[in-house]
Protein backbone atom coordinates (compact mmCIF):
# COMPACT_ATOMS: atom_id res chain seq x y z
CA UNK A 1 0.00 0.00 0.00
CA UNK A 2 2.96 2.57 1.16
CA UNK A 3 4.57 1.48 -3.20
CA UNK A 4 1.33 2.09 -4.19
CA UNK A 5 1.47 5.53 -2.48
CA UNK A 6 -1.94 5.09 -1.11
CA UNK A 7 -3.46 8.45 0.06
CA UNK A 8 -3.39 8.88 3.99
CA UNK A 9 -7.67 9.20 4.10
CA UNK A 10 -7.81 6.06 2.79
CA UNK A 11 -4.81 3.70 4.40
CA UNK A 12 -6.16 2.59 7.55
CA UNK A 13 -9.51 1.17 5.71
CA UNK A 14 -7.45 -0.04 3.27
CA UNK A 15 -5.40 -2.07 4.92
CA UNK A 16 -8.04 -3.20 7.18
CA UNK A 17 -9.83 -4.46 4.10
CA UNK A 18 -6.58 -6.09 2.57
CA UNK A 19 -5.98 -7.90 5.96
CA UNK A 20 -9.74 -9.46 6.54
CA UNK A 21 -9.94 -10.13 3.04
CA UNK A 22 -6.49 -12.41 2.96
CA UNK A 23 -8.67 -15.33 4.85
CA UNK A 24 -10.78 -15.69 1.95
CA UNK A 25 -8.61 -17.39 -0.48
CA UNK A 26 -8.92 -21.59 0.88
CA UNK A 27 -12.63 -21.37 1.03
CA UNK A 28 -12.99 -19.16 -2.67
CA UNK A 29 -10.57 -22.37 -3.60
CA UNK A 30 -12.91 -24.66 -2.66
CA UNK A 31 -15.99 -22.97 -3.91
CA UNK A 32 -14.53 -22.54 -7.35
CA UNK A 33 -13.39 -25.99 -7.78
CA UNK A 34 -16.76 -26.72 -6.93
CA UNK A 35 -18.02 -24.47 -9.57
CA UNK A 36 -15.96 -26.06 -12.02
CA UNK A 37 -16.49 -29.46 -11.44
CA UNK A 38 -20.09 -28.74 -11.79
CA UNK A 39 -19.59 -26.91 -14.74
CA UNK A 40 -17.77 -29.19 -16.66
CA UNK A 41 -20.47 -31.94 -16.12
CA UNK A 42 -22.62 -29.82 -18.05
CA UNK A 43 -24.63 -28.13 -14.52
CA UNK A 44 -24.05 -24.35 -14.32
CA UNK A 45 -27.13 -23.82 -12.05
CA UNK A 46 -25.27 -25.63 -8.68
CA UNK A 47 -22.60 -23.55 -8.71
CA UNK A 48 -24.73 -20.03 -9.80
CA UNK A 49 -27.23 -20.80 -6.20
CA UNK A 50 -23.93 -21.40 -4.27
CA UNK A 51 -22.94 -18.36 -5.31
CA UNK A 52 -26.08 -16.27 -4.75
CA UNK A 53 -26.71 -17.78 -1.68
CA UNK A 54 -22.83 -16.82 -0.37
CA UNK A 55 -24.02 -13.29 -1.30
CA UNK A 56 -27.14 -13.03 -0.23
CA UNK A 57 -25.64 -14.11 3.27
CA UNK A 58 -22.77 -11.50 2.50
CA UNK A 59 -25.43 -8.57 2.05
CA UNK A 60 -27.26 -9.40 5.43
CA UNK A 61 -23.73 -10.01 7.27
CA UNK A 62 -22.09 -6.31 5.92
CA UNK A 63 -24.22 -3.86 8.00
CA UNK A 64 -24.17 -6.05 11.13
CA UNK A 65 -20.24 -6.46 10.84
CA UNK A 66 -19.62 -2.60 9.43
CA UNK A 67 -22.24 -0.80 11.35
CA UNK A 68 -23.62 -2.81 14.39
CA UNK A 69 -20.20 -4.55 15.54
CA UNK A 70 -18.62 -0.92 14.21
CA UNK A 71 -15.94 -3.34 12.68
CA UNK A 72 -15.59 -0.50 9.08
CA UNK A 73 -13.93 -2.06 6.21
CA UNK A 74 -12.78 -4.75 8.16
CA UNK A 75 -15.91 -5.64 9.08
CA UNK A 76 -16.95 -5.74 5.29
CA UNK A 77 -14.10 -8.53 4.79
CA UNK A 78 -14.84 -10.68 7.36
CA UNK A 79 -18.42 -10.88 5.99
CA UNK A 80 -17.14 -12.34 2.79
CA UNK A 81 -14.91 -14.23 3.98
CA UNK A 82 -17.80 -15.81 6.49
CA UNK A 83 -20.21 -15.67 3.47
CA UNK A 84 -17.99 -18.27 1.80
CA UNK A 85 -16.94 -20.85 5.03
CA UNK A 86 -20.88 -20.73 5.39
CA UNK A 87 -21.25 -21.99 2.06
CA UNK A 88 -18.03 -24.21 2.14
CA UNK A 89 -19.25 -27.59 3.79
CA UNK A 90 -22.30 -27.65 1.97
CA UNK A 91 -20.15 -27.83 -1.52
CA UNK A 92 -18.06 -30.30 -0.30
CA UNK A 93 -20.81 -32.49 1.06
CA UNK A 94 -22.49 -32.24 -2.58
CA UNK A 95 -18.57 -32.97 -3.90
CA UNK A 96 -18.63 -36.84 -1.87
CA UNK A 97 -22.42 -37.23 -2.26
CA UNK A 98 -22.45 -41.00 -3.78
CA UNK A 99 -25.85 -39.43 -6.04
CA UNK A 100 -24.00 -36.46 -7.39
CA UNK A 101 -23.42 -37.06 -11.27
CA UNK A 102 -20.09 -36.08 -10.84
CA UNK A 103 -18.36 -37.25 -7.71
CA UNK A 104 -15.20 -36.63 -6.00
CA UNK A 105 -13.34 -39.21 -3.40
CA UNK A 106 -10.26 -39.54 -2.41
CA UNK A 107 -10.75 -43.20 -1.64
CA UNK A 108 -12.43 -44.16 -4.45
CA UNK A 109 -9.93 -42.35 -6.57
CA UNK A 110 -6.52 -42.36 -6.05
CA UNK A 111 -4.12 -39.84 -7.34
CA UNK A 112 -2.79 -40.32 -10.65
CA UNK A 113 0.86 -38.95 -11.20
CA UNK A 114 0.55 -38.63 -14.94
CA UNK A 115 -2.81 -37.16 -14.43
CA UNK A 116 -1.66 -34.64 -12.30
CA UNK A 117 1.47 -33.66 -14.39
CA UNK A 118 -1.27 -32.93 -17.09
CA UNK A 119 -3.25 -30.95 -15.24
CA UNK A 120 -0.42 -28.82 -13.32
CA UNK A 121 0.66 -28.49 -17.24
CA UNK A 122 -2.41 -27.07 -18.21
CA UNK A 123 -2.98 -25.17 -14.87
CA UNK A 124 0.16 -23.28 -14.42
CA UNK A 125 0.14 -21.14 -17.97
CA UNK A 126 -3.46 -20.01 -16.73
CA UNK A 127 -2.57 -19.23 -13.40
CA UNK A 128 0.32 -17.36 -14.19
CA UNK A 129 -1.76 -15.08 -17.14
CA UNK A 130 -3.90 -14.32 -14.12
CA UNK A 131 -1.39 -13.37 -11.99
CA UNK A 132 0.37 -11.11 -14.13
CA UNK A 133 -2.65 -9.84 -15.60
CA UNK A 134 -3.47 -8.83 -12.00
CA UNK A 135 -0.17 -7.32 -11.48
CA UNK A 136 -0.93 -5.00 -13.88
CA UNK A 137 -3.92 -3.89 -12.48
CA UNK A 138 -1.69 -3.12 -9.43
CA UNK A 139 0.37 -0.67 -11.64
CA UNK A 140 -2.82 0.52 -12.96
CA UNK A 141 -3.96 1.58 -9.26
CA UNK A 142 -0.82 2.75 -8.75
CA UNK A 143 -1.32 5.62 -11.84
CA UNK A 144 -5.11 6.10 -10.59
CA UNK A 145 -4.41 6.66 -7.03
CA UNK A 146 -1.67 9.41 -7.87
CA UNK A 147 -4.81 11.93 -8.91
CA UNK A 148 -5.95 11.39 -5.24
CA UNK A 149 -8.69 9.44 -3.15
CA UNK A 150 -12.24 10.76 -4.77
CA UNK A 151 -10.78 9.12 -8.29
CA UNK A 152 -9.54 5.88 -6.76
CA UNK A 153 -12.92 5.52 -4.95
CA UNK A 154 -14.53 6.55 -8.76
CA UNK A 155 -12.91 4.19 -10.07
CA UNK A 156 -13.89 1.30 -7.41
CA UNK A 157 -17.26 2.54 -7.83
CA UNK A 158 -17.28 2.19 -11.49
CA UNK A 159 -16.06 -1.18 -11.41
CA UNK A 160 -18.50 -2.33 -9.28
CA UNK A 161 -21.18 -0.95 -11.42
CA UNK A 162 -19.42 -2.55 -14.79
CA UNK A 163 -18.82 -5.53 -13.11
CA UNK A 164 -22.34 -5.87 -12.45
CA UNK A 165 -23.39 -6.01 -16.32
CA UNK A 166 -20.65 -7.98 -17.46
CA UNK A 167 -21.39 -10.58 -15.45
CA UNK A 168 -23.89 -11.52 -18.73
CA UNK A 169 -20.62 -11.84 -21.03
CA UNK A 170 -18.25 -13.07 -18.65
CA UNK A 171 -20.56 -15.86 -18.11
CA UNK A 172 -20.51 -16.89 -21.80
CA UNK A 173 -16.86 -17.06 -21.71
CA UNK A 174 -17.29 -18.82 -18.99
CA UNK A 175 -19.38 -21.90 -19.95
CA UNK A 176 -17.34 -22.29 -23.52
CA UNK A 177 -14.46 -24.06 -22.26
CA UNK A 178 -17.23 -26.97 -21.23
CA UNK A 179 -18.35 -27.29 -25.06
CA UNK A 180 -14.63 -26.87 -26.59
CA UNK A 181 -13.77 -29.49 -24.37
CA UNK A 182 -16.28 -32.01 -25.03
CA UNK A 183 -16.52 -31.39 -29.21
CA UNK A 184 -12.53 -31.98 -28.74
CA UNK A 185 -12.61 -34.93 -27.34
CA UNK A 186 -15.40 -36.17 -29.21
CA UNK A 187 -13.44 -35.59 -32.30
CA UNK A 188 -16.12 -32.76 -33.64
CA UNK A 189 -13.60 -29.83 -33.86
CA UNK A 190 -16.32 -28.15 -36.59
CA UNK A 191 -18.66 -28.55 -33.68
CA UNK A 192 -16.22 -26.69 -30.83
CA UNK A 193 -15.57 -23.94 -34.27
CA UNK A 194 -19.74 -23.26 -34.45
CA UNK A 195 -19.55 -23.22 -30.66
CA UNK A 196 -17.59 -20.06 -30.56
CA UNK A 197 -19.78 -18.62 -33.01
CA UNK A 198 -22.50 -18.95 -31.00
CA UNK A 199 -20.90 -17.61 -28.48
CA UNK A 200 -20.25 -14.46 -30.28
CA UNK A 201 -23.94 -13.49 -31.37
CA UNK A 202 -24.82 -14.00 -28.16
CA UNK A 203 -22.11 -11.00 -26.48
CA UNK A 204 -23.45 -8.92 -29.23
CA UNK A 205 -27.06 -9.29 -28.47
CA UNK A 206 -26.16 -9.31 -24.79
CA UNK A 207 -23.61 -5.82 -25.17
CA UNK A 208 -26.74 -4.49 -27.25
CA UNK A 209 -29.05 -5.09 -23.64
CA UNK A 210 -26.24 -3.59 -20.97
CA UNK A 211 -25.59 0.13 -22.76
CA UNK A 212 -29.69 0.37 -22.82
CA UNK A 213 -30.14 -0.76 -19.65
CA UNK A 214 -26.54 0.36 -18.06
CA UNK A 215 -26.12 3.87 -19.31
CA UNK A 216 -29.99 4.48 -18.07
CA UNK A 217 -29.63 3.16 -14.53
CA UNK A 218 -25.69 3.54 -13.62
CA UNK A 219 -26.44 7.15 -11.79
CA UNK A 220 -28.90 5.24 -9.50
CA UNK A 221 -26.81 2.64 -8.43
CA UNK A 222 -24.01 5.07 -7.58
CA UNK A 223 -26.26 6.41 -5.14
CA UNK A 224 -27.18 2.67 -3.74
CA UNK A 225 -23.18 2.23 -2.86
CA UNK A 226 -23.05 5.93 -2.08
CA UNK A 227 -25.91 7.81 -0.95
CA UNK A 228 -24.40 11.34 -0.16
CA UNK A 229 -21.94 11.38 -3.45
CA UNK A 230 -20.65 14.37 -4.06
CA UNK A 231 -20.67 15.81 -7.98
CA UNK A 232 -17.13 15.30 -8.36
CA UNK A 233 -17.60 11.33 -7.33
CA UNK A 234 -20.22 10.71 -9.20
CA UNK A 235 -18.80 11.99 -12.57
CA UNK A 236 -15.79 10.12 -12.08
CA UNK A 237 -18.03 7.04 -11.33
CA UNK A 238 -20.07 7.67 -14.10
CA UNK A 239 -17.15 8.55 -16.27
CA UNK A 240 -15.68 4.91 -15.48
CA UNK A 241 -18.62 2.50 -15.69
CA UNK A 242 -19.79 4.45 -18.99
CA UNK A 243 -16.01 3.63 -20.85
CA UNK A 244 -16.05 0.20 -18.96
CA UNK A 245 -19.57 -0.55 -20.62
CA UNK A 246 -18.52 0.99 -23.78
CA UNK A 247 -16.02 -1.63 -24.09
CA UNK A 248 -18.18 -4.85 -23.18
CA UNK A 249 -18.32 -6.59 -26.34
CA UNK A 250 -14.47 -6.42 -26.27
CA UNK A 251 -14.39 -7.98 -22.68
CA UNK A 252 -17.48 -10.70 -23.79
CA UNK A 253 -15.08 -10.95 -27.11
CA UNK A 254 -11.82 -11.17 -25.10
CA UNK A 255 -13.25 -14.35 -22.65
CA UNK A 256 -14.87 -16.42 -25.42
CA UNK A 257 -11.26 -16.23 -26.93
CA UNK A 258 -9.95 -17.30 -23.65
CA UNK A 259 -12.77 -19.87 -23.48
CA UNK A 260 -11.40 -21.52 -26.55
CA UNK A 261 -7.97 -21.64 -25.78
CA UNK A 262 -8.40 -22.80 -22.56
CA UNK A 263 -11.34 -25.71 -23.01
CA UNK A 264 -8.45 -26.97 -26.18
CA UNK A 265 -5.90 -26.91 -23.27
CA UNK A 266 -4.02 -24.13 -25.14
CA UNK A 267 -3.49 -22.48 -21.97
CA UNK A 268 -0.13 -20.48 -22.64
CA UNK A 269 -2.13 -18.69 -25.30
CA UNK A 270 -4.49 -17.74 -22.87
CA UNK A 271 -1.71 -16.65 -20.58
CA UNK A 272 -0.13 -14.43 -23.38
CA UNK A 273 -3.27 -12.44 -24.00
CA UNK A 274 -4.21 -12.03 -20.88
CA UNK A 275 -0.76 -10.58 -19.71
CA UNK A 276 -0.15 -8.90 -22.78
CA UNK A 277 -3.40 -6.92 -22.90
CA UNK A 278 -2.54 -5.10 -19.24
CA UNK A 279 1.07 -4.96 -19.27
CA UNK A 280 2.35 -4.81 -22.47
CA UNK A 281 -0.41 -2.84 -23.86
CA UNK A 282 -2.70 -1.14 -21.47
CA UNK A 283 0.07 0.34 -19.26
CA UNK A 284 2.56 1.89 -21.92
CA UNK A 285 -0.80 3.80 -23.11
CA UNK A 286 -1.96 4.60 -19.55
CA UNK A 287 2.18 5.96 -19.32
CA UNK A 288 2.07 7.92 -22.89
CA UNK A 289 -1.67 9.64 -22.47
CA UNK A 290 -0.77 10.74 -18.63
CA UNK A 291 2.26 12.78 -19.92
CA UNK A 292 1.96 13.43 -23.67
CA UNK A 293 -2.12 14.51 -23.47
CA UNK A 294 -4.17 16.61 -21.14
CA UNK A 295 -6.55 13.40 -20.47
CA UNK A 296 -5.44 13.16 -17.12
CA UNK A 297 -7.50 9.94 -15.57
CA UNK A 298 -9.87 9.45 -18.80
CA UNK A 299 -6.95 8.77 -20.52
CA UNK A 300 -6.70 5.46 -18.36
CA UNK A 301 -10.18 4.78 -18.90
CA UNK A 302 -9.27 5.43 -23.06
CA UNK A 303 -6.40 3.05 -22.71
CA UNK A 304 -9.03 0.04 -21.23
CA UNK A 305 -10.82 0.20 -24.10
CA UNK A 306 -7.76 0.72 -26.99
CA UNK A 307 -5.81 -2.63 -25.32
CA UNK A 308 -9.26 -4.55 -25.18
CA UNK A 309 -10.04 -3.92 -28.63
CA UNK A 310 -5.81 -4.40 -29.75
CA UNK A 311 -6.01 -8.20 -27.64
CA UNK A 312 -9.47 -9.06 -29.05
CA UNK A 313 -8.01 -8.38 -33.02
CA UNK A 314 -4.65 -10.55 -31.68
CA UNK A 315 -6.34 -13.39 -30.16
CA UNK A 316 -8.56 -13.49 -33.29
CA UNK A 317 -5.73 -14.04 -35.58
CA UNK A 318 -4.47 -16.43 -33.40
CA UNK A 319 -7.74 -17.98 -33.25
CA UNK A 320 -7.25 -17.96 -37.41
CA UNK A 321 -3.76 -18.78 -37.92
CA UNK A 322 -3.03 -21.02 -35.34
CA UNK A 323 -4.26 -24.73 -34.98
CA UNK A 324 -5.42 -24.90 -31.44
CA UNK A 325 -8.50 -27.30 -32.36
CA UNK A 326 -5.24 -30.14 -33.30
CA UNK A 327 -3.17 -29.00 -30.17
CA UNK A 328 -5.15 -30.28 -27.37
CA UNK A 329 -3.42 -32.29 -24.70
CA UNK A 330 -6.16 -35.77 -23.96
CA UNK A 331 -6.56 -36.01 -19.86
Amino acid sequence: LKWLNTPADIYADTKAYYIGISFDYVFLFILTVYQAIRQASGDSKSGAKINIIASAINAVLDPIFIFTFNMGTFGAAIATVLSKVIMCPIALYKLGNSDSEVQVSLKKYKIEFNNMYKIIKVSIPASLGQFLASFGFVLMSKEIVSYGSIIMSGYGIGSHISSIFYIPVNSIGMALPTYIGQNLGAKNPQRARESYKVSLKLVAIMYILIMAVGFTTSKYIVLLFVSNASEKLMNVSLEYAYYSMATGFCMGWFNSLCGVFNGSTNTKISMILSAGRILFIRMPIVYLLARYTNLQYTGIWVSMIISNLITCITGQIIYFKYPWDKKAITI
